[in-house]
């Protein structure tokens, strides 16, 4: 040898035969394993910090979609996992310190309403006002929403 470092090649690879490319295949599928392990944990972290919407969205690359656009994005479920988490906390910190339901409902954005009539459409959602209204945008979380008619 002359001294040079050289790599060797896969002289299969370079006759035409088979190449094995498990290897490649499961560092890939890992590293997505990991990663999505990483922003679960993380949104579970920012929930229970109190993180804001925004927050999340900006660490989830969110920040500045709308409509479909932010439905469609690959980390969306997360923030919807965020939001999950940051519901079921507050509700736990209401049940843990007897929150009056009075305060409860006016903490929703509910304290206009006094009886069935004055719900709208968008207020009848599955777990009562969108989760989305907080933040200023109108959307549907992902899955069917139960409507009252």
């Amino acid at each position: 040898m002359t001294g040079e470092r050289s790599l060797r090649v896969n002289t299969r690879d370079e006759a035409g035969g088979d190449v094995d490319n498990t290897l490649e295949a499961r560092t890939g599928n890992l590293i997505s394993k990991v990663s999505d392990f990483l922003k679960r944990d993380n949104v579970i972290r920012w929930a229970e910090a109190g993180k804001t919407d925004d927050f999340v969205k900006e660490k989830l690359k969110l920040n500045g979609l709308s409509g479909n656009a932010l439905i469609q994005h690959k980390n969306y479920q997360y923030f919807e996992n965020f939001v999950m988490f940051k519901r079921s906390n507050q509700l736990t910190a209401w049940q843990t310190t007897d929150t009056p339901t009075y305060a409860v409902w006016r903490e929703l954005g509910l304290g206009n309403v006094n009886t069935w009539d004055d719900f709208s459409p968008s207020d009848c959602t599955l777990g009562g006002r969108s989760q989305y209204i907080q933040s200023g945008e109108e959307l549907q979380p992902r899955g069917a929403a139960w409507r009252v008619s």
